[in-house]
């Protein structure tokens, strides 16, 4: 059941990476920065995955469907909300005409790393008052799988630029390699909290 899982979060993240690299490529054109005017609609289509990723490790344990609705949604507003505040923090420090100071820049990357906390802990919320209780030490691990996204990321773009020949954080961005990495991360800690991190009902009486 785990490697059925597990398959079945890859297949999502290709999928959800393949919509991204489809609409940078067809629709917004690769060799220009139009893909950085006007708006992307395949990152909310991966916001939707992203959550249901999560979830389905949950599912596989025997957790009826409709319980699984409420933390769904509620994901997804988490997922859109560290969405929105990642895009424009990355705007602000690949702004052309902002001069950061040192302050400034420090201030930028705080933000940039409060994000990972910040989705730890509602997943673990979300999860734990509405599915099954879970340990707190799953904020860390799932707040350190989504760092990982980042890092994997980024290394994936020296291994293969793709349809471009830069490596550059931007570059891993526009072969959607986060969009991969993203989801896949949530859908491995996903499968890490159903295996090891539900509080038994011994722990739960202490």
């Amino acid at each position: 059941m785990k490697n059925l899982t597990l398959l079945f979060i890859f297949l999502l993240s290709l999928l959800a990476w393949l919509c991204w690299l489809l609409e940078i490529l067809f629709v917004k054109g690769w060799y220009s920065l139009s893909w950085l005017n006007g708006e992307l609609y395949s990152p909310y289509f991966g916001l939707l995955l992203a959550a249901y990723t999560f979830l389905l490790p949950f599912k596989f344990t025997g957790i009826a469907t409709k319980k699984l609705i409420l933390p769904f949604f509620l994901l997804l507003i988490v997922n859109a909300i560290c969405y929105e505040i990642g895009k424009h923090l990355c705007y602000l420090m690949y702004c052309r005409f902002c001069f950061w100071t040192t302050e400034g820049i420090v201030i930028i990357f705080s933000l940039a790393f409060l994000l990972f906390p910040f989705m730890g802990f509602f997943y673990w919320l979300i999860a734990t008052k509405l599915l099954r209780k879970i340990k707190k030490i799953n904020i860390l691990y799932i707040s350190l799988f989504v760092f990982g996204a980042i890092v994997l990321s980024n290394i994936t773009i020296y291994m293969s630029t793709g349809f471009g020949n830069q490596t550059g954080w931007v570059d891993a961005v526009k072969m959607g390699y986060p969009v991969f990495w993203m989801l896949f991360a949530l859908g491995v800690s996903g499968i890490l909290v159903t295996k090891k991190g539900f509080v038994t009902d011994e722990q739960a009486a202490v």
